[in-house]
């Protein structure tokens, strides 16, 4: 299985090289699934729905987001209704967002997908140890295959 994963996406610049580069490369390297972080697609501080919807055209299956997620209030309605974009799965279980994402890889194969905030000078968050063993025992086998994204720590 192939997976591409990438980081931080920031900007339209950041938008921009997706929307050329992703659909090139899951033809060319025969991609199974795209995993991208943009927590900053919009203006280097939170995403847009129209973002969102940008990179999600552009063939990215699944978007982690991380500590900027609430900068932009509009994307709460996505987080809500989208079942392809997660939060840190480590935010406090009421936050807006689902803490994974299972998703169907072209190959056929699900796949679930979550991510972590670190704690090293950032704002208070859940032990990220412990909400990825919350994460797998919700999940109980269910995939074959699940891929876990870190956030670094600055």
């Amino acid at each position: 299985m192939k997976i591409l994963f990438i980081g931080d996406i920031v900007g339209q610049p950041g938008v921009a090289m997706v929307k050329r580069a992703v659909p090139l490369l899951i033809a060319s390297e025969k991609l199974d699934l795209v995993v991208a972080n943009a927590e900053n697609a919009s203006a280097g501080s939170g995403m847009t729905p129209s973002a969102y919807a940008q990179i999600r055209q552009a063939g990215v299956d699944v978007v982690t987001l991380g500590d900027h997620i609430y900068k932009k209030q509009e994307i709460i309605s996505v987080l809500e209704k989208d079942d392809r974009v997660c939060k840190p799965a480590n935010f406090p279980a009421d936050a807006p967002g689902r803490d994974f994402v299972q998703a169907t890889a072209r190959s056929g194969t699900l796949v679930a997908v979550f991510c972590l905030l670190g704690r090293t000078f950032m704002r208070p968050a859940d032990c990220p140890f412990q909400a990825a063993d919350g994460v797998l025992q919700k999940l109980n086998g269910q995939c074959l295959i699940l891929e876990r994204l870190a956030c670094p720590s600055p």
